[in-house]
């Protein structure tokens, strides 16, 4: 199903969304809890990311980066933009404006954020809050290449379809983990990236 920015926005930003339900809620934390053991939260790093909508004529599509070969975390994976919240941000919000800036070149007056996803935990020492936010082409981007290999775009009506998902299964430090993935183009996408991305589509389903 193809969505636009009007509906789209409506649907991110109506009152039940914001507020969340007891279904879509109870799907995403038992997803959540599917993909990592249980985890002190005083433990985990907080970080944030952006969904970042790009609002083409023919259709919306989520911005993703391919992270540098050489980064010690996460090398050559798919990522959304974002990373670690530092005690100078204000609020996980500035922290993915900042992250985007700083990553892909993105001046932060361009995005609009329009709600904020739940939290996501990843078996890295990681909790991650996504933002949802659009922003209108053409994008004038400057990636970081110590950081950033490359920059693409994937259609929101394919990531928002529960069939391209797979649930997935490794042993990592002796531990069964869980993950989702699904696969655009070349591009492998999974883990936390997959996983938010899961969760959005099911709040879009779910309100729409």
């Amino acid at each position: 199903m193809q969505y636009s920015k009007t509906k789209l926005y409506a649907m991110l930003t109506s009152k039940k969304h914001i507020n969340g339900d007891a279904i879509s809620f109870e799907k995403s934390r038992n997803n959540r809890n599917k993909t990592i053991p249980e985890i002190n939260d005083e433990s985990l790093i907080p970080a944030a990311v952006l969904v970042l909508l790009v609002n083409h004529p023919d259709g919306l599509t989520v911005l993703f980066t391919k992270r540098a070969d050489n980064m010690t975390r996460h090398a050559g994976q798919i990522s959304l933009p974002g990373g670690r919240i530092e005690a100078s941000d204000p609020s996980p919000k500035y922290t993915a404006l900042r992250e985007t800036e700083e990553e892909i070149g993105l001046p932060r007056e361009e995005v609009e954020i329009v709600c904020q996803l739940d939290e996501y935990a990843v078996g890295t020492g990681f909790l991650i809050t996504p933002f949802v936010g659009f922003a209108d082409p053409p994008l004038k981007l400057t990636p970081q290449y110590e950081e950033v290999a490359e920059i693409f775009e994937a259609p929101l009506s394919y990531l928002i379809n529960p069939n391209n998902y797979t649930w997935n299964k490794k042993t990592l430090k002796g531990e069964s983990r869980h993950f989702l993935s699904l696969q655009w183009n070349n591009y492998y996408i999974w883990g936390a990236t997959a996983g938010i991305l899961h969760d959005l589509s099911i709040k879009i389903g779910h309100v729409s």
